[in-house]
């Protein structure tokens, strides 16, 4: 996401369903079908609003309909929160209003159990309301390094994942065909 936002994209879209593995683990970024150039302005502000992926959008994104990276770092976010409870759906059990209403009175996805307080602290600076103070994807990065090859410390304890504590819910209703 580095390499992209350096091109002036906002990718729209980021979340787990979109990110593929290649060779040696290399997460490579898909679906840019939402992807937008935002060289000269840093902003994208969509004319028509059309089907969007409420659970993944950033609080001003779903308030004022505008995107940047900063929004993009938001819904990295949610990814790194999606990998901690590897899988569960956001924000389970709120329609697209309720969350809207949720982010809007201050709350955010909660910690999951077996993930550390440096991964969880980074899930939350990516949630900052304020989208100029949130970190760019180069400091998300160098702070997740940081943690992945930390080897004295475990950011998510897996011996005490139990997926009775998170919900999937089924694709039909999470798709993108949640409207604002």
């Amino acid at each position: 996401m580095s390499y992209v936002a350096s091109k002036k994209f906002v990718h729209r879209d980021l979340a787990s369903r979109n990110i593929l593995l290649g060779e040696s683990l290399c997460c490579k970024i898909s679906d840019f079908g939402f992807a937008r150039d935002v060289s000269g302005t840093d902003v994208y502000e969509p004319k028509i609003l059309g089907p969007l992926p409420i659970r993944w959008m950033a609080l001003e994104s779903l308030i004022c309909s505008t995107y940047t990276t900063a929004s993009d770092v938001w819904s990295y976010g949610v990814v790194l929160w999606e990998i901690a409870t590897l899988g569960a759906t956001p924000y389970a059990g709120l329609n697209s209003s309720k969350v809207i209403h949720f982010l809007r009175n201050g709350n955010r996805l909660a910690k999951p159990y077996h993930c550390s307080e440096e991964l969880y602290r980074i899930m939350l600076e990516c949630w900052t309301s304020c989208p100029f103070i949130r970190p760019s994807f180069s400091d998300i990065s160098v702070k997740v390094g940081t943690i992945a090859n930390d080897s004295t410390k475990e950011y998510l304890t897996l011996r005490e994942f139990d997926d009775r504590l998170y919900v999937n819910m089924s694709e039909d209703n999470v798709h993108l065909d949640e409207k604002l």
